[in-house]
């Protein structure tokens, strides 16, 4: 696994111990910022990074998906405008 992955994986398994409302802003400080100057392939390889070493079942790693697929979803479309 590359430093990266390792680190996102090992940052969401820290998320599975908090309190379901501190997942939420701890998430959205992680991913939800940084995930917005990011470039579609590196939200892609985030995407596939966590699919691959977290169970998607678990609500924490479910909720992650969730956000980058909306990101996803706000690119496509939004296409190359800047408000996203």
């Amino acid at each position: 696994m590359d430093p990266c992955n390792d680190l996102t994986f090992r940052l969401l398994e820290s998320l599975s111990q908090l309190s379901p409302d501190d997942q939420t802003r701890a998430l959205n400080e992680l991913l939800g910022k940084p995930i917005k100057g990011m470039s579609i392939y590196r939200v892609l390889e985030v995407r596939c990074a966590i699919v691959e070493a977290l169970d998607p079942e678990v609500p924490i790693v479910a909720a992650a998906l969730d956000l980058i697929d909306g990101q996803i979803a706000l690119r496509e479309i939004a296409a190359g405008a800047s408000w996203r």
